[in-house]
């Protein structure tokens, strides 16, 4: 990379097309030409051989899998046949897709599992700190009666020495009217 900053890309593609021209391997590459494989597509002729050295046509290449009818293909036509793979390829795809979807069933009902598990605590929080607010909601309304009860108390014990009894005041009345005379 740091040469290739250096010299700019101009040089660089000078560099590897007279590399190129004067048949210069890369560093790491082997000096003997690349064999191909029996089953390469660029060895292979168009009638299913393989092609020798020389380009001659040599032995037939093994077939495909697609290629080898099944045992039920045997008396089929070839569209039969064609229909028949197409329709396994088919069969293949949809259990595919069908083991997606139970796999996304399941995930889905762990989630909803977790969620109502979540929920279940949720919920069991939420009645404990609902019974607490009852609980001290019924303290503090014990608490305000007895405070009203009890400044309820002090206030008439206040009236009551403040102003004597009405039975008092009466005797009283009664009395001052008596020694007034009829």
């Amino acid at each position: 990379m740091n040469w290739q900053r250096s010299m700019g890309l101009p040089a660089a593609l000078a560099l590897g097309f007279g590399l190129a021209l004067l048949n210069v391997a890369p560093a790491g590459a082997s000096s003997e030409p690349k064999k191909e494989k029996a089953g390469d597509a660029k060895a292979t002729g168009e009638h299913g051989t393989t092609e020798g050295e020389d380009g001659e046509l040599g032995a037939p290449r093994p077939p495909l899998p697609w290629e080898v009818p099944r045992s039920i293909e045997n008396e089929c036509t070839k569209e039969e046949i064609v229909v028949l793979r197409e329709l396994r390829e088919r069969s293949e795809l949809l259990d595919l897709r069908s083991a997606a979807l139970d796999e996304r069933e399941r995930a889905i009902e762990d989630a909803e599992h977790l969620l109502a598990t979540r929920l279940a605590k949720i919920e069991s929080i939420r009645a404990d700190i609902v019974g607490k607010l009852d609980a001290e909601r019924s303290m503090i309304l014990a608490t305000i009666r007895e405070e009203q009860t009890s400044r309820r108390n002090e206030i008439e014990k206040e009236q009551s020495a403040r102003y004597p009894s009405v039975a008092a005041l009466e005797d009283e009345l009664h009395g001052v009217l008596g020694r007034l005379g009829p």
